[in-house]
């Protein structure tokens, strides 16, 4: 119930492999823990550098989705051993290519203040990276590319269309449409799935478009008071204390402000449409937080708007937003009960396609 209520605190866009490929100590590359700058925010990540190539090395950043990440993509008190970012550095690393993931702002070894902000601040630490890998000898300039997942690749929308130095881009489970349609999406979707009824997903999709569009309005008063008012109808034993009520409110309110309004406004086909670089856009088939059917030709349409000369459009069978094997819904509650890694032709799809838009000496 707390969830539900407040909903515009806990959209997370879940993203999240795990596993390890090697064993520690048998690694074909080193690990290298750097720190780099985006104005006064220090950013601090691992570079992972291959020892079965000769330098420069083309390299990748890898971008997380929502939620506040560390360098490998976990999310305190989520899914432990869930590591997805480590995951794509163990998978490329070896073939050759070198990879940037770092703690996000205000999480782990970064400064900085996370709950402010948006999707567009986020792309400016990506842009700060990307700076500081074209300032080693070991990297490649021209050779520089980046991953991202559901948000992320919105963060990757962003960041590429302003740098046109950026020399490929991966989505990976990503948005062409406006965050407000991919909530309502998202809302319908994940309601069947998890076996509500169209009754029930009606109720559920009529509350959440009434905050929703108090945060278009910026009507933070209304917002207030309508999950005041929705808090009170829970039974005493399940409300919270009012110190920790407000608490939730003011940290409500600061994110609707910052990461939540910008979400529901950007649309990143405006973005897609900018970007001449090699495109890779991977969807999932059973996807029910960022949908093949409302997402896909969208997609197809901002890069055929753009000109776009080299993109490939992919979609795996039988899996969800996580890129999951054996997946049967496709609904968040079902993430949980599944072998917390990608699902094999994933990581080869990526794998191939960059290896095949790169040179590795």
């Amino acid at each position: 119930m707390r969830q539900k209520v407040l909903s515009i605190l806990t959209i997370i866009s879940l993203f999240i492999i795990g596993g390890s490929l090697y064993a520690q100590g048998d690694l074909p590359y080193v690990s290298e823990d750097v720190t780099f700058t985006n104005d006064d925010i220090i950013l601090a990540g691992t570079l992972t550098l291959p020892n079965t190539a000769a330098a420069p090395h083309p390299a990748v950043i890898v971008i997380s989705g929502s939620g506040e990440q560390n360098r490998d993509g976990a999310t305190e008190g989520f899914i432990e051993g869930y590591e997805p970012l480590r995951f794509l550095a163990e998978g490329l690393t070896p073939a050759g290519i070198a990879v940037l993931r770092y703690d996000e702002r205000g999480i782990g070894g970064s400064t900085g203040e996370h709950a402010s902000s948006t999707t567009a601040d986020f792309a400016t630490d990506v842009l700060a990276a990307f700076d500081y890998l074209t300032s080693r000898d070991d990297i490649d300039g021209d050779q520089i590319g980046l991953i991202g997942h559901s948000e992320g690749s919105n963060i990757v929308a962003y960041a590429a269309a302003r740098n046109e130095d950026i020399a490929f881009v991966i989505s990976m489970a990503g948005q062409a449409v406006n965050g407000y349609e991919v909530l309502v999406e998202q809302t319908i979707k994940g309601g069947i799935a998890n076996g509500m009824t169209p009754e029930q997903v009606d109720a559920e999709l009529a509350m959440n478009r009434t905050e929703w569009d108090m945060v278009l309005a910026e009507d933070w008063d209304a917002l207030e008071a309508y999950t005041r008012e929705r808090i009170a109808e829970f039974p005493v034993n399940q409300q919270p204390e009012p110190e920790i009520l407000d608490m939730l409110i003011e940290r409500q309110e600061v994110f609707a402000k910052n990461w939540f309004h910008f979400f529901m406004t950007y649309d990143p086909a405006d973005d897609w449409r900018r970007i001449e670089v090699p495109i890779l856009v991977i969807f999932a088939e059973l996807d029910t937080q960022v949908t093949v059917v409302q997402n896909r030709e969208p997609f197809i349409q901002a890069l055929e708007d753009g000109s776009n000369s080299d993109y490939k459009v992919v979609t795996l069978e039988d899996t969800n937003h996580l890129f999951q094997s054996d997946v049967e819904t496709g609904a968040p509650l079902e993430y949980m009960t599944l072998e917390p890694s990608f699902m094999p032709e994933l990581m080869t799809l990526i794998r191939e396609w960059v290896l095949a838009h790169i040179t590795v000496e």
